[in-house]
C-alpha cells in the first residue's frame, strides 16, 4: 500500500509540473517556482521582474568578457569594488571564476528556459537582459578558451596553449616556465634574491610525462612567438576572403542535411498514418513510434546546430581578428600585469580562429597554416625556412 501510494504521489507530481511545462510552452510567463536566475525576482503575483542592480552587473560581465577580460580580472574588478555576490549569503566570500563562468555560460540571460530534466522549451520566458548579439559573442570567446591549469598569475603567456601540436604524436605542446626570481637564505641568515633572465620553451606534454613519445625538443618560445606574429600581422586580406566563413559555411551544410531527413522522415509518417487509416497495424504503429524518435533526435540535432552557427556568425572575421593582433602588438608585453594578461588572451582567441595547423617536428622546426592567409615554415632561431602566404 505504501508502494502504490508513492507511486500515485510520484505520478501526480510529474503530471503538475508537466502541466506547468504546458503553460509556459503556451506562452504564460507566471513563475511556476520561486527559483528563478539570480538577476531576477518573482513578485506577490508570481509575475518575474529584473533585479536591477544585478542585470546591471550581468551585462557588465558580458561586456568585460568579450572585450577580452578574463575570468580572473572579472572576478577581481568585482571583488575590489565590492560588488555583492549572487549567492546573497552572510558567508559569500565574494565572486569566484566559476560564478561568473556561470553567469556566462546560462541561456536564461537570453530569456530562454529548460526543464529540471534539460530539456529546452523554445519560448521567451525569462525577461532577456542580455542581446543575443552579445551572447553569441561572449560564446565565440569561450570557444577559443583552453583551461591549461596552473596559477592565473602565468595566464597568457602562451599565445599557442590549445594551437601548437607535437608533429610526432599530434599531442598538445606544453609550455615550460625555465628561470624568474628564486629566493633563499644563506647560511649567515641573509635573504637573497636571485633574478634569471629565464628561457621558456615549448615541449611535447606527452615526452615530457614520458606517455609514449620521443620528441622531447625544446622549442624556444620567444623566438617562436615573435616569428609566427611577424608573419600573421602584416598579411594582406582582400574584402573577398574576408567575407567567407569555411566553418559557418560546413555547419550550414550540415543544417541543411538535418534539416532535409526531418522532411524526409515527416513524410515517411504522414504515409504511414494514411495507410493506417484503411488497415491498422501494430507494425505500422511501431515503425511511426520509431520515426517520431528519430525526428525528435534529429531536432535536437538541429538545435544544436543552429547555436554553433549562431555562434560562429558572432566571432570576428578574418579581418576583424588581424586588425585585433596588429592593435594589440604593443599592449601584449605591457609592464601592467592585468593590461598584459587581457591583451594576451584576446591574442590567444584570435590566434585560434586565424591558425588551423602549428606542429613542432625533432629539431624544433615549427609549421604554421592558415588556411586564408598563408602557411610557413621556421627553425628554432625563427628564419623562414619555407612556406609562403597566399
Amino acid at each position: 500500500m505504501a508502494h502504490e501510494e508513492s507511486d500515485k504521489k510520484s505520478k501526480r507530481a510529474k503530471a503538475s509540473w508537466e502541466k506547468k511545462y504546458g503553460d509556459i510552452e503556451a506562452g504564460s510567463k507566471k513563475a511556476i517556482t520561486k527559483q528563478v536566475p539570480a538577476w531576477l525576482t518573482v513578485t506577490a503575483d508570481n509575475d518575474i521582474i529584473e533585479n536591477p542592480t544585478r542585470v546591471k552587473v550581468v551585462r557588465e560581465i558580458f561586456e568585460w568578457y568579450v572585450e577580452g577580460i578574463g575570468l580572473h580580472a572579472i572576478m577581481k574588478r568585482l571583488n575590489e569594488r565590492g560588488e555583492p555576490a549572487f549567492s546573497g549569503r552572510e558567508t559569500s566570500k565574494g565572486w569566484s571564476k566559476s560564478a561568473i563562468n556561470h553567469v556566462l555560460s546560462n541561456r536564461s540571460v537570453l530569456g530562454e528556459f529548460a526543464t529540471q530534466q534539460g530539456k529546452h522549451i523554445p519560448v521567451v520566458y525569462y525577461p532577456q537582459v542580455v542581446g543575443r548579439d552579445l551572447f553569441n559573442r561572449a560564446e565565440a570567446m569561450r570557444a577559443t578558451k583552453t583551461r591549461t591549469g596552473g596559477s592565473s598569475k602565468y595566464q597568457g603567456n602562451n599565445l599557442f596553449a590549445g594551437i601548437a601540436k607535437c608533429e610526432v604524436c599530434d599531442g598538445p605542446m606544453g609550455f615550460v616556465r625555465d628561470g624568474g626570481i628564486s629566493r633563499y637564505t644563506t647560511a649567515s641568515g641573509e635573504q637573497k634574491v636571485y633574478k634569471s633572465k629565464g628561457h621558456n620553451y615549448l615541449i611535447c606534454d606527452a615526452a615530457r610525462r614520458g606517455f609514449g613519445c620521443d620528441n622531447k625538443v625544446h622549442a624556444p618560445y620567444a623566438t617562436l612567438e615573435a616569428a609566427t606574429l611577424q608573419q600573421l600581422l602584416w598579411a594582406a586580406i582582400d574584402d573577398e576572403e574576408a567575407q567567407t566563413d569555411p566553418k559557418a559555411d560546413a555547419l550550414r551544410s550540415k543544417l541543411d542535411a538535418v534539416l532535409h531527413s526531418i522532411d524526409l522522415k515527416n513524410q515517411q509518417i504522414s504515409n504511414i498514418i494514411d495507410s493506417m487509416a484503411e488497415a491498422p497495424s501494430k507494425a505500422m504503429a511501431a515503425r511511426v513510434a520509431a520515426l517520431e524518435a528519430e525526428t525528435d533526435a534529429l531536432g535536437a540535432e538541429c538545435d544544436e546546430l543552429q547555436k554553433a552557427l549562431a555562434v560562429q556568425t558572432s566571432a570576428p572575421s578574418l579581418r576583424d581578428d588581424i586588425a585585433q593582433l596588429r592593435d594589440l602588438t604593443e599592449l601584449m608585453n605591457s609592464e601592467d600585469e592585468d593590461v598584459r594578461r587581457a591583451a594576451r588572451l584576446r591574442t590567444n582567441a584570435s590566434l585560434k580562429r586565424v591558425i588551423d595547423h602549428m606542429t613542432i617536428d625533432r629539431a624544433a622546426n615549427v609549421t604554421v597554416m592558415s588556411m586564408d592567409v598563408g602557411v610557413w615554415q621556421f627553425d628554432k632561431l625563427g628564419n623562414r625556412i619555407g612556406g609562403q602566404a597566399l
